[in-house]
C-alpha cells in the first residue's frame, strides 16, 4: 500500500497549491474559481455524485441570494427546526397534553 500513501501525498500537495493559488480569489475569473471548487470536491471521495451535490446546493444558495433571502435565519432553521420540534413534544408529554403522532 506504499502507492496509495504517494497518491495520497500528491492530493495533498495538488490542493495545498491549489489554496495558494487561491489565496486571492478576487483576482480570478469566476469559472476557475468553480472548476477548482469542483476538482477538489471529486477528489474528496471520487465520486462524481459528490460534484452533483455541491452544484445543487450552490445553485440553491444562488437562487436563494437572488431572491433576497438572508442566510441567519435559515440556517438557524434548518439546524435548529428538528431538535425544537422533539423538545416541543417532549414538554407536551411531560405536561400530559394529548398530541396526535404521526404514524
Amino acid at each position: 500500500m506504499d502507492w496509495q500513501r504517494d497518491v495520497d501525498s500528491l492530493e495533498l500537495a495538488t490542493h495545498w497549491y491549489l489554496g495558494e493559488a487561491l489565496e486571492d480569489s478576487l483576482s480570478l475569473p469566476l469559472p476557475s474559481n468553480f472548476g477548482v471548487l469542483l476538482y477538489s470536491m471529486y477528489t474528496v471521495n471520487n465520486t462524481v455524485v459528490d460534484v452533483y451535490v455541491t452544484a445543487g446546493f450552490g445553485l440553491i444558495g444562488y437562487l436563494f441570494f437572488k431572491l433576497g433571502y438572508e442566510p441567519p435565519p435559515l440556517l438557524l432553521g434548518f439546524v435548529l427546526g428538528p431538535m425544537m420540534e422533539e423538545n416541543f413534544r417532549r414538554a407536551l408529554f411531560c405536561c400530559h397534553v394529548a398530541t396526535s403522532q404521526p404514524s
